[in-house]
């Protein structure tokens, strides 16, 4: 489990990323693509090809995972580029 402090953004990128990239070219990820600061403190989440594969980076803390899947579960689920998805802070 992870603390977030309030008002942290957690963005799940669409679309899939190339698992490849160091979390030094995630980081470019979020300066030239998203277009964003991956040191503001917010939560940054990229998928793999297969979703099996996640990695996330949060600049404010230099927090940096990886995770996969186990063998059996569903897969990452997906959202198309041109989609966007809001969620709200649980109390």
């Amino acid at each position: 489990m992870i603390s977030l402090p309030s008002g942290t953004r957690i963005w799940l990128v669409a679309g899939v990323t190339d698992m490849r990239k160091s979390f030094n070219g995630l980081g470019e990820q979020v300066q030239h693509v998203l277009n964003d600061n991956p040191f503001s403190g917010h939560l940054f989440i990229f998928r793999g090809r297969r979703g099996d594969t996640v990695k996330g980076i949060i600049g404010q803390r230099s927090l940096q995972w990886a995770g996969r899947r186990s063998s059996g579960s569903p897969p990452v689920a997906t959202v198309a580029p041109s989609s966007s998805v809001t969620g709200t802070p649980s109390p």
